[in-house]
């Protein structure tokens, strides 16, 4: 590799860009045909509200998807804790709507009653217990089945050229930023095999070329796919096409191997 070349990959999961309606369909499939049958639509339900709600909030960048992320808001006061969250930041309500119809459907719990604990019934939980037993069933053998996809992998090694800057006069940028995000972002870059140097070029080399920040808001729809098709998040000034990677916008060029 020249001097004037650097390689981008990225650790990515399906879990990353999954749509709720592509894992449920996954995770439908992988109900185990020895379970009981009769308890399918309850831990399908409940399917639908976890999975929903949490890559609603992967979406918003506020958690990582992964399967200890899902087993970790199982409990029932869990999923009332998000569905106060969702209500109280106005969430849409494709992704409120699983939350409460599942919890609705508990024997005994009524949704006026949701902020008090103290007066849910023993069968609420008794059988929300059941129906979680039921669904750890179900996502273990959907990772049994899928995890190698769902599993972090190092994928889209390319090497990338730019114009070589070696005869060029060098500036020096000093800059002071939060302490954790310095640590977060150069972690972040160490994986893309990237330095501070190189992030900073880039950015300079785009806000020259382009006058404005390589930066665009991003708003997350969720469409019906085929068993085979992930969908994308949208740009909202695409009308429906996929957003471009920020690297096809700064003028660099993929160099074939």
């Amino acid at each position: 590799m020249r001097d004037n070349e650097f390689s981008l990959h990225r650790v990515v999961s399906m879990f990353e860009s999954t749509t709720p309606e592509f894992f449920l369909r996954l995770f439908e499939s992988a109900y185990p045909n020895g379970e009981d049958q009769s308890w399918k639509d309850q831990v399908m339900n409940l399917a639908e509200a976890i999975i929903t709600a949490l890559c609603y909030k992967r979406d918003r960048g506020e958690i990582e998807l992964s399967v200890e992320t899902i087993r970790e808001r199982l409990a029932l006061t869990d999923l009332v804790t998000i569905q106060h969250e969702a209500k109280r930041n106005n969430w849409n309500v494709e992704v409120i709507q699983p939350l409460l119809k599942y919890l609705d459907a508990l024997p005994g719990f009524h949704i006026h009653q949701i902020r008090e604990p103290e007066l849910w019934p023993p069968e609420s939980f008794t059988t929300h217990s059941y129906i979680t037993k039921q669904f750890i069933s179900t996502l273990n053998e959907f990772m049994r089945l899928h995890g190698s996809d769902f599993i972090k992998r190092k994928v889209n090694t390319i090497p990338v050229s730019f114009p070589s800057v070696s005869q060029s006069k060098r500036a020096m940028v000093s800059v002071r930023i939060d302490e954790g995000l310095k640590q977060h972002a150069e972690a972040v870059m160490a994986e893309l095999g990237l330095t501070a140097t190189d992030a900073i070029t880039q950015l300079y080399r785009f806000v020259a070329e382009h006058h404005k920040m390589p930066v665009v808001e991003r708003v997350f729809t969720y469409q019906n796919t085929d068993q085979n098709t992930i969908a994308e998040p949208k740009h909202p000034a695409e009308q429906g096409e996929a957003e471009s990677i920020i690297l096809a916008n700064t003028g660099a060029s993929p160099i074939q191997k």
